[in-house]
């Protein structure tokens, strides 16, 4: 099982020159951070499918939060808060990615899923 964390954002139009090889999240806006998690077993997958929708259910900040299933697992995608530190924030959702992906890591790494 692997996990990719990323952030994608809309270009806000600030700044008339832009590197192409360089994505600055700074200069986006109405941006969120995405965590997918990926895995090849086809069993795990609708087992991961059917945890990202009870996950979505659970999450505190109603509306903030949104799913996408996808043919590997789910991204569970967070609006950034724009008043919050974008560095601060960005090191917040990895952190919780992170976790989220050992727990399941560790889950399906029980006697049942052997």
């Amino acid at each position: 099982m692997e996990i990719l964390i990323s952030m994608k954002g809309v270009d806000d139009g600030k700044y008339a020159y832009k590197n192409p090889y360089m994505n600055d999240a700074f200069s986006q806006s109405n941006g969120y951070f995405i965590a997918e998690i990926r895995e090849p077993d086809e069993d795990k997958i609708k087992i991961l499918q059917k945890y990202g929708i009870i996950l979505l259910n659970k999450l505190k900040e109603k509306g903030k939060y949104s799913i996408e299933q996808t043919a590997q697992g789910f991204k569970l995608m967070r609006k950034v808060r724009e008043e919050k530190d974008y560095t601060e924030d960005w090191d917040e959702w990895a952190a919780f990615s992170e976790l989220l992906h050992e727990e399941l890591e560790a889950f399906f790494n029980e006697e049942n899923f052997s």
